[in-house]
């Protein structure tokens, strides 16, 4: 495919999600189930404060220890009760592409068996494995700050860590992006194995790895913008619209892909 094609393909995608999100109040459910993600994260966050309360009340344990016990107990409560909640939204996202009707409720679909759930956290798994580089590239001040207790950091590594942090973050996500495709996949392909869905977004992203880093680029540049207005907008247009941007592209691969022979003409 050529790469003006590829760059209408990603335009379709953009506009197949415009059009769907101004539709039978799609908006305001994503962006209801997103809010849900929220508030589910914050009540976690402060779940996990609790660890340094208790181990404050306790004593007996060394305070440089504190950060990683908290670090531990959040990303354990994020990765089993909350990062399924986010694959709800993304599924819900998918489910209003093909055109089917959703409700706010959906976004604890994950939840519903015992078969979804493994499902999702197998999808949660393989997604945070993809991201834990950009995790300990933002979280580096706090994770040498820790190190320092053992080790001794000279003046130029901090002045080098605080040059290269964000820089290094943003290079991550391209390494991020190679997960693309799978969440659509797994859903999009239900019949087949998480393996085998995996194994076809693989293949069938391969040649458009530009086209995804510009559209994951281009919404992370957006989700910044809209920061400004307090976060309104990045509930409201900005984080619905990139997960059906991502759905729609997923489809979008999906529908140039041979499924039965596994070979693509993308």
């Amino acid at each position: 495919m050529s790469s003006s094609a590829k760059k209408e393909m990603r335009r379709e995608a953009i506009k197949r999600a415009k059009s769907v999100i101004d539709t039978d109040g799609n908006r305001l459910k994503l962006a209801g189930a997103v809010l849900v993600c929220a508030c589910v994260t914050v009540i976690m966050w402060l779940v996990a404060s609790l660890s340094t309360v208790v181990l404050d009340t306790i004593g007996g344990v060394k305070e440089y220890m504190y950060y990683p016990i908290f670090s531990a107990a959040l990303y354990l409560l994020m990765l089993f009760l909350v990062a399924p909640l986010y694959v709800g939204c993304y599924k819900m996202a998918l489910s209003m592409l093909f055109g089917e009707t959703v409700h706010m409720v959906n976004v604890f679909d994950p939840f519903s068996s015992a078969k979804a759930y493994f499902k999702a956290l197998r999808l949660s798994f393989g997604c945070f494995l993809r991201i834990l580089p950009i995790i300990i590239a933002l979280r580096i001040h706090a994770i040498m700050d820790f190190l320092s207790y053992w080790f001794v950091f000279f003046e130029i590594t901090l002045k080098m860590v605080n040059i290269f942090y964000i820089p290094a973050a943003l290079v991550l996500v391209l390494f991020a992006c190679g997960s693309f495709g799978s969440f659509g996949f797994a859903y999009m392909l239900e019949e087949k194995k998480l393996s085998k869905a995996r194994r076809c977004a693989r293949k069938a992203r391969k040649r458009n790895r530009v086209s995804i880093f510009i559209l994951v680029y281009s919404t992370l540049v957006k989700l910044l913008l809209s920061l400004l207005t307090l976060g309104i907008v990045t509930l409201l247009h900005t984080l619905p619209m990139a997960m059906l941007s991502y759905g729609a592209m997923a489809m979008s691969l999906k529908d140039k892909f041979d499924i039965n022979n596994e070979r693509t003409d993308i």
